[in-house]
């Protein structure tokens, strides 16, 4: 009996791992693709933390002070100086939360009236924004407000 299918099997079985490398391969890029989306998860639970302890201070200190919370409009990070007592601690903190935190991390506050505009009179809207640069190398930001002082 001539055998005229010699050869054969070594194909199909070439073509099934082929077939296998090209499933292996998108599950790959899948799993490089999730690991880039946890890290940036996890850079922005990092911003969230950093705004709203920033938001929890100024609530305590000064969500009832119209003085206070206008000296807080136009902070940044960079420049957290020039209040005084627990609230500069509290902006110390924010400052150094940020920079220890988030890569390239910088924050500002602004503080404003609920419609826009400068805050005159209370009630006052506290805005952070929070900002890094990801690994991809593309910016990327958390803003978060509260209004204060009903």
């Amino acid at each position: 009996m001539r055998q005229t299918q010699s050869g054969v099997g070594l194909i199909e079985n070439l073509v099934a791992m082929l077939v296998l490398l090209l499933g292996m391969l998108g599950v790959a890029g899948l799993m490089v693709h999730v690991l880039r989306q946890a890290g940036r998860a996890e850079y922005e639970t990092r911003a969230a933390y950093a705004a709203q302890m920033m938001l929890s201070a100024a609530f305590a200190q000064a969500s009832g002070n119209l003085a206070a919370l206008q000296a807080l409009d136009n902070r940044t990070t960079a420049k957290p100086g020039g209040g005084q007592g627990a609230m500069q601690q509290a902006l110390d903190e924010w400052s150094a939360c940020t920079r220890q935190t988030l890569p390239a991390g910088a924050g500002a506050l602004r503080v404003t009236a609920p419609g826009g505009g400068a805050c005159a009179a209370l009630p006052c809207v506290l805005t952070v924004t929070m900002s890094w640069t990801g690994s991809n190398r593309l910016q990327a930001d958390y803003v978060t407000s509260q209004v204060m002082g009903y």
